[in-house]
């Protein structure tokens, strides 16, 4: 899930100028002030390399301006030219596809589905495959690859208000990388992403975070009337089927950098200002834990839990599809599947760490779930079970108890043991498959 669909979401939305995402939301809470603006500050000015040209692109005069307003605003300054590109929303489009997607097989986009479907996330025949390309296509206004240090702006009817505020959030992940250096410096890439999901979604919230508090400073510092006439007059005609056709956990995940990531790092902002952001770089947080509850950081750090090394298999013909860890974000959207949102973030509050493997049948075309996970105390143990046995009641319907914290279910078979503050779920087709996971676990584990 986790892992697979983390490593291309997230880095999508945390390179992808998302206006749906960034702005449009909060536009009139933006221009309403709700965050301090610091005084802005003589500073160096970046020196962009030659833009391509079109007639409705802006001057590189313009985009000089915005660049020194940001590093006024921000602090940080450009360490060397960056590379920019001027291309149309068709050519911006297909840009997109093919670097973001023109590597995900068929394959790849079924067994995500078969795994945000073990967390009830997702159906499990969902065509990720066409509903990534929609979102990615619909959400486009322009981004920023850390690879090749380049920016790539739309042109297309007009350089407006919109796409001057789109600038301003990607010109800040531009600094953001040549200051931090994104790949190599934190380690954010999709090959990092892969291995360590957690920490690819904790990123992208801290750099999404502060490139949106940095376009609120600038909406009310630097915006003209025009600018703010032009994002009004977009919002009058704002539309975005295929987001909000999407399923809601992928809706509240995509706003997830955007929304939580700013309140963590405005939380950063209000203790210590942009030198209390720019420390949060040096100390990266280590779960959503932390970015959900900015009072946890940075002392809150996960606990490690371990599976084992080698594959788990209930039998014969089993293999893994996947393993990583769930963290309170997923383990809170997984619960508002079923559950109201404040009682979902009530169970999944008080997480210390976790870890799951999925699995994955081919001949018996089935898969399972193992999730272990540590809570900070048994209280949040014990919420977190009654939330969970809430949620599978509501999933899979009316239970036949055979006692012990284990029910036999229409759609299989589900094991829900708590040991103190550790609890384990198991998800399996049968009741075979289930006891031979359980027989496979060594739980409670030792922290």
């Amino acid at each position: 899930m986790i892992r697979a669909h983390l490593s291309r979401w997230a880095l999508v939305a945390g390179a992808l100028g998302l206006l749906a995402c960034t702005t449009v939301t909060r536009l009139a809470d933006s221009l309403l002030g709700a965050t301090p603006s610091p005084t802005p500050r003589p500073s160096q000015t970046a020196t962009p390399r030659a833009t391509a040209t079109h007639a409705s692109g802006p001057s590189d005069a313009e985009l000089g301006e915005l660049q020194e307003q940001v590093v006024t605003l921000r602090g940080l300054r450009p360490t060397g030219p960056l590379g920019q590109t001027l291309l149309t929303p068709a050519e911006l489009e297909q840009q997109v596809a093919e670097e973001f997607l023109g590597d995900y097989t068929e394959e790849d986009a079924i067994n995500d589905a078969r795994v945000l479907a073990l967390f009830d996330l997702a159906e499990r025949d969902l065509d990720l495959t066409s509903l990534y390309n929609d979102l990615y296509s619909e959400q486009i206004a322009g981004y920023y690859d850390p690879k090749v240090e380049e920016m790539y702006i739309v042109a297309g009817a007009g350089w407006t208000g919109v796409e001057r505020l789109t600038y301003v959030h990607e010109f800040t992940h531009a600094l953001q990388d040549q200051v931090y250096d994104l790949e190599q410096g934190l380690d954010y890439s999709e090959e990092a992403c892969t291995e360590a999901n957690e920490r690819c979604l904790v990123i992208s919230a801290l750099i999404e975070g502060d490139a949106t508090l940095l376009e609120e400073q600038w909406l009310r510092t630097y915006s003209s009337e025009q600018d703010i006439d032009d994002l009004v007059a977009f919002l009058d005609g704002f539309d975005t089927p295929a987001f909000d056709a999407s399923p809601s956990f992928f809706q509240k995940d995509f706003l997830f950098p955007y929304e939580q990531g700013l309140e963590f790092v405005r939380a950063m902002y209000l203790k210590d200002g942009w030198a209390g952001v720019d420390e949060v770089y040096r100390r990266l947080p280590e779960s959503s834990e932390q970015i959900l509850h900015p009072a946890l950081y940075p002392r809150a750090t996960p606990i490690p839990v371990d599976l084992g090394e080698g594959p788990l298999t209930p039998g014969e013909g089993w293999k893994e599809l996947e393993r990583g860890v769930v963290g309170e974000w997923y383990m809170r959207l997984m619960l508002e599947t079923r559950l109201e949102a404040e009682e979902a973030a009530q169970a999944a509050a008080g997480w210390g760490g976790d870890a799951y493997i999925a699995l994955r049948s081919d001949t018996a075309d089935a898969e399972a779930l193992v999730l272990l996970t540590v809570w900070d105390q048994a209280r949040d143990a014990n919420e977190f079970v009654t939330g969970m046995t809430k949620h599978a009641a509501d999933r899979f319907g009316q239970t036949t108890a055979t006692g012990g914290g284990s029910w036999t279910w229409q759609d299989g078979r589900v094991l829900l043991v708590r040991a103190y503050t550790q609890t384990l779920w198991i998800l399996a087709p049968d009741a075979e498959t289930a006891d031979a996971l359980r027989r496979s676990i060594r739980f409670p584990i030792t922290p």
